[in-house]
């Protein structure tokens, strides 16, 4: 899911959006490298490894790019492989 800025510019909403189901998670972890032995931050984010298609792959990096790097992924019961059709949320829809 990603919250994206949804509207015409002037009457723009913040509008979160399910991107992608049924997506295999291949990886998990917090780095990308070998951290250095003078690093001392290194990546506090959860780092996660998908398999997509191309054109998931073009989905998640708009949504991504649109979303400022804010991406929240939620987890479906193991065998859960149905594509639902689900309604963009709107602070409208919450109230």
């Amino acid at each position: 899911m990603a919250t994206l800025p949804f509207g015409e510019k002037g009457l723009r909403t913040e509008t979160t959006k399910t991107i992608l189901q049924d997506v295999l998670v291949i990886g998990v972890g917090r780095e990308l490298r070998k951290p250095d032995a003078t690093d001392t931050e290194g990546n506090r984010d959860l780092i996660l490894t998908l398999a997509l298609s191309s054109e998931e792959a073009e989905q998640m990096a708009l949504a991504q790019s649109e979303s400022h790097g804010q991406i929240t992924v939620v987890v479906r019961p193991k065998g859960d492989h149905k594509i639902k059709k689900i309604r963009a949320a709107t602070l409208s829809s919450l109230r």
